[in-house]
C-alpha cells in the first residue's frame, strides 16, 4: 500500500508538472505590463487598470451626481461601495493622464501624430481605451482625430452618440472638398 502511494504521488505530481508546462506554452496572455517587458522586448509607457461593469457608463457618471443628502441616508456597505468605485475612476483616470504624459515626452524624441490602439480579439477594450485617450488627450488642450478602424463592427459612433453614414471603407471614394463634411466634432470635448 506504501508502495503504490508513493508511486501514485510521484505519477501525479509528474502530471501536474506537465500539465502546468503545457497549459503555459499555449497560454497567450500577458499577466502584468513586466512579463510584456522581459518576454517581448518592448517599452510600456503605461497601464491601464481593469474597470468592471465599463459598458454601464451611465452607473459611473450617476455616482459623481449623488447629492450629499442621500450620501448621510446610507449605510456603510453603499458607502463603501461608491468610495471603491471613485477611488477606481480615479486611478483609471490618472492612469491616462499617465499615459499621455509619457507619450508627449517620447514626441519629443521621435515626432508621430498618430496613436494605434489594435489587438488580436475581440472585447479587450480597445474602444473604451481610444475614447477615454482621446477625451484625456483633449482635456489637455490636443487637437484629436479619432477614427474607428473597425469595419466589421464599429462602436465608437454609437459609444459618442454620431451618426456612421459614411464609413471608413467609403473614404476613398470622396474627394478633398467633400472630406471634411464627413469630419463629426462631439461639442462636450
Amino acid at each position: 500500500l506504501n508502495k503504490r502511494f508513493i508511486q501514485l504521488l510521484f505519477l501525479s505530481f509528474f502530471v501536474g508538472l506537465i500539465a502546468t508546462i503545457f497549459k503555459d506554452r499555449i497560454e497567450n496572455f500577458y499577466h502584468s505590463p513586466n512579463e510584456i517587458k522581459e518576454k517581448l522586448n518592448l517599452n510600456v509607457y503605461g497601464s491601464i487598470p481593469y474597470l468592471e461593469d465599463i459598458e454601464n457608463e451611465d452607473f459611473y457618471s450617476s455616482i459623481n451626481k449623488i447629492s450629499s443628502d442621500s450620501i448621510a441616508n446610507m449605510n456603510k456597505k453603499e458607502l463603501l461601495k461608491i468610495s471603491k468605485i471613485n477611488k477606481s475612476l480615479y486611478l483609471h483616470r490618472e492612469s491616462y493622464r499617465y499615459l499621455v504624459n509619457n507619450l508627449e515626452l517620447i514626441k519629443e524624441r521621435k515626432n508621430f501624430k498618430i496613436i494605434n490602439i489594435t489587438s488580436t480579439i475581440q472585447g479587450e477594450g480597445k474602444t473604451q481605451t481610444a475614447i477615454d485617450l482621446a477625451r484625456t488627450l483633449n482635456s489637455l488642450n490636443k487637437r484629436v482625430m479619432l477614427i474607428d478602424g473597425d469595419l466589421r463592427k464599429p462602436k465608437i459612433h454609437s459609444r459618442l452618440g454620431l451618426r456612421n453614414k459614411i464609413g471608413l471603407s467609403k473614404i476613398n471614394e470622396l474627394d478633398e472638398s467633400s472630406f471634411s463634411t464627413i469630419i463629426q466634432k462631439i461639442e462636450d470635448y
